[in-house]
């Protein structure tokens, strides 16, 4: 096996995959895949740690799942992306600056009646 051969900065090279060269002169073709993360992330303020503890070693791409302190409300989920995790954000439900203060709800009621059958109560 060639030991120079290494991935670009993200790749890792993949499992049993090596750069051999045969007595025919030609080489195998290593290949290189997204690189895992290692290490779980921490957590991002207000933030639980347990949500994370199970994340290292999951592969780029994919979904650790991310929880937060009773108040705190998960904005963004945190992802693998090669070797590196995204970061996560816990922000305030209630109080000054929370999410819920900037937020409205709209309804919309549909009826399939004409108006002049629909009698509210």
């Amino acid at each position: 096996a060639c030991k120079h051969f290494s991935c670009k900065a993200g790749y890792q090279l993949k499992d049993g995959s090596a750069l051999i060269c045969h007595r025919t002169g030609y080489f195998t073709r290593p290949r290189c895949e997204a690189a895992h993360c290692l290490k779980s992330p921490w957590p991002p303020k207000h933030g639980s740690k347990d949500s994370l503890a199970t994340c290292a070693g999951i592969s780029s791409g994919g979904v650790c799942p991310l929880t937060c302190e009773d108040g705190y409300s998960p904005t963004s989920a945190v992802f693998c992306d090669q070797g590196m995790f995204t970061t996560g954000k816990c922000e305030s439900i209630v109080g000054p600056g929370s999410k819920a203060d900037e937020e409205s709800l709209s309804l919309m009621l549909e009826i399939n009646m004409p108006y002049k059958l629909w009698k509210p109560e």
